[in-house]
């Protein structure tokens, strides 16, 4: 297969994707193609918000100490290739090409001697692990896709686990409480592996703890650290962290916008800490640059001056909620919002839009591109009712509108609610 044809292929697994049992199927494919993500060390992140940051800084720091890394995340924000990373950059088209190649023809085998064909999660995570394999890397960075104990990564024997912040999406699949879904996230952990837990309520850090009490498994509680943030402004935050064991990493950069990414960079801080214990080669040095490097697109990004222009993936309340925190203490007082937002049917659409709506302006709503699963524009307008609203359909001509609205506003320009429209957006500003 050519790249389109590996495309095609992929996409075509869609239908597939009540076919998962379990990890029956991604273990039988992955035992065909000859166990590939056992041929190096694995960090494993979960987590509802901030694991693909997580994954980003850890990623980074590995690289800045000498290791050649393999970082694998999910969803892609402008192109499939950004799923599969090698040493830093997106896997080439003709890896995915030959990858795809490799684990059809295992599919078609297996299909053969009477299996089910696997879903598309599965088929792209064989394809990650297979290429990291071939690659010859040294240490894989794996974000999980969805929940954690049945999520198609979990086939991994990770070297550490992390845990991000947790909050309620994908109830549906996953629980309506943040207990069922921190149990679900929790299914990462394994017997004797540390587990390193982002900062957040009781309910949440009881399940952890008593799912690694369970496993044996070392726990990392950031709650019990202290992480003191002391600047922020566009040009990114500066905190210091302080762990329970003396612990010390004072005065830590990054260029990632947020209070809630400190916290982000304070857990891939406490793996890189956790991976020096275990003699992995990461100097003090490789971790502050590392930390100050790291770049993940499409949260709160920065992609226009003129007017100011932000993308922020945000799509479910607790993320809209950090975006809108964020924006209250970046810009300046009085600046007006000109929001360009949508969202995807099954997603908490009244969380977020409050979440959206208490900074807006006005609010310019359209369909997020490249699925159907977009939720029509104008099912959102009732949560702007004391807001001018624009409904504008096609996602191009919506995210102009907004630019130019915030332009003769004096404003700011945001684009938010999905990641399908982010990705859209961030290429659309980023080619102007």
């Amino acid at each position: 297969m050519d790249y389109a044809q590996a495309m095609a292929y992929i996409d075509g697994c869609q239908r597939f994707v009540g076919n998962k049992d379990g990890l029956k199927n991604i273990e039988g494919l992955l035992h065909d193609l000859g166990q590939p993500q056992l041929g190096y060390p694995v960090i494993h992140v979960a987590g509802t918000n901030g694991k693909g940051s997580v994954c980003c800084y850890v990623d980074t720091v590995l690289r800045r100490a000498g290791y050649q890394t393999g970082l694998y995340t999910s969803p892609y924000l402008q192109r499939f290739n950004e799923r599969i990373r090698i040493r830093g950059e997106n896997a080439a088209d003709e890896q995915i090409a030959s990858w795809a190649t490799q684990v059809k023809a295992a599919v078609d085998a297996r299909l053969q001697r009477g299996f089910i064909h696997p879903a598309m999660f599965e088929v792209i995570t064989a394809m990650g692990f297979l290429g990291f394999a071939k690659e010859r890397i040294d240490a894989a960075v794996v974000e999980v896709g969805l929940g954690g104990r049945l999520d198609s990564t979990n086939v991994v024997q990770p070297a550490i686990t992390a845990i991000a912040a947790i909050g309620l999406d994908h109830t549906r699949v996953l629980g309506d409480t943040l207990e069922q879904i921190a149990a679900e996230k929790a299914g990462i952990i394994k017997p004797g592996v540390p587990v390193v837990l982002y900062p957040q309520g009781e309910a949440v850090r009881a399940v952890v703890r008593k799912a690694a009490r369970e496993k044996g498994a070392p726990l990392i509680d950031l709650a019990n650290w202290q992480i003191a943030i002391h600047q922020e402004s566009l040009s990114g935050v500066r905190f210091d962290l302080r762990g329970p064991g003396g612990e010390e990493l004072l005065d830590l950069h990054i260029r990632m916008l947020g209070r809630y990414q400190a916290y982000n960079a304070a857990v891939a801080a406490a793996v890189l800490l956790e991976l020096q214990k275990m003699g992995w080669h990461i100097a003090e040095r490789d971790i502050r640059e590392g930390l100050a490097q790291a770049a993940w697109p499409g949260r709160f990004e920065v992609v226009g001056q003129a007017p100011l222009a932000l993308i922020d993936g945000a799509h479910n309340p607790q993320g809209a909620q950090a975006l809108r925190q964020g924006l209250a203490a970046y810009l300046p007082k009085g600046m007006p919002v000109v929001l360009c937002c949508g969202a995807l049917k099954g997603k908490d659409a009244a969380g977020v839009m409050e979440e959206l709506s208490a900074f807006a302006a006005e609010a310019v709503l359209t369909d997020p591109p490249g699925t159907d699963r977009a939720k029509p524009a104008q099912e959102l307008a009732p949560y702007f009712a004391d807001k001018p609203v624009t409904v504008e359909r096609d996602a191009h001509a919506a995210v102009a509108y907004a630019v130019n609205r915030a332009r003769e506003l004096g404003g700011a320009a945001v684009v938010a609610g999905s990641l399908y429209l982010a990705g859209a957006a961030r290429t659309w500003l980023l080619e102007k």
